[in-house]
């Protein structure tokens, strides 16, 4: 492999299991047959390998990682390797006492997400009732001195309050701000016709965005082309890799081969017929 195409960020998929229902999900819509989640030792000979290839970067993903009781010892491992690990969760399983043995590990940073900045809004997006909580991991994540990233993604129901996003992001201190638009694989590809926003929201939105730069990163727009190139690290380009349950590793976002989904005329869920 040649130097100028070396992988420098790892998405580890631990797992499709998450206590969200979102309507956005990329869970492959039939999540129930991947059943058969990596175990540990191969994890951590995955994690091995990455390094051996010049990764440098880890983002512990989903469903969600909090749901693996091995989160610890793989966190472990990416420290001896010297990996810049990021745990991306929704937060709902974590108990602060957790939190903070990662921090004693050496975990790095923490993304949340948060679906609006409306509680009942955000938590229709959800499918659970979870905004309340978010803030609060969110308080400790801050206090016992991590980075924080606060993620929402971005379609037809909240485009229209990037501005209060951004608001949000500042308030609970956010280190970063991620601003995505859905991808339209998975659940979201199924519910397109929903999620879709108006080329009249996507440019009152850019505008948001350009009149307070300083809060944020990275605004992905529909289709997983960048309006904005991040200056950062950054998992779904041509230097980032995912590895999914079945042990595949792909480009980010192609991991799980679903072209053959299909959009639906309303909204569905994981767990709901496709």
């Amino acid at each position: 492999m040649s130097e100028s195409v070396r992988p420098y960020t790892l998405v580890a998929e631990l797992t499709y299991q998450c206590p969200l229902r979102c309507v956005y999900c990329s869970n492959p819509l039939d999540y129930g047959r991947h059943d058969r989640e990596l175990d540990t030792a191969t994890w951590l000979r995955v994690l091995r390998e990455a390094e051996d290839l010049g990764v440098v970067q880890l983002n512990l993903t989903g469903g969600e990682p909090l749901v693996r009781d091995d989160l610890e010892a793989l966190i472990a491992e990416a420290r001896r390797l010297d990996l810049y690990t990021n745990l991306i969760t929704s937060g709902i399983p974590l108990r602060r006492a957790r939190l903070a043995r990662f921090r004693e590990l050496g975990l790095d940073n923490v993304q949340i997400s948060v679906q609006d900045t409306v509680p009942a809004a955000s938590d229709r997006i959800a499918g659970l009732r979870s905004f309340d909580r978010k803030l609060e991991i969110a308080g400790w994540v801050k206090e016992l001195g991590f980075p924080l990233t606060l993620n929402t993604v971005l379609h037809r129901d909240n485009l229209d309050r990037v501005a209060e996003v951004v608001a949000l992001a500042e308030r609970l201190g956010a280190d970063r701000l991620e601003l995505a638009n859905a991808q339209y694989v998975g659940w979201a590809l199924t519910n397109r016709a929903a999620l879709l926003p108006t080329p009249e929201q996507l440019e009152r939105a850019r505008s948001d965005f350009l009149n307070r730069p300083q809060a944020a990163q990275a605004f992905v727009a529909a289709g997983q082309q960048p309006l904005f190139r991040a200056d950062e690290l950054c998992a779904a380009g041509a230097e980032g890799c995912d590895m999914g349950l079945s042990g595949g590793m792909l480009p980010h976002f192609a991991v799980h081969g679903r072209g053959d989904q299909h959009p639906g005329l309303g909204v569905q869920r994981q767990g709901q017929a496709a």
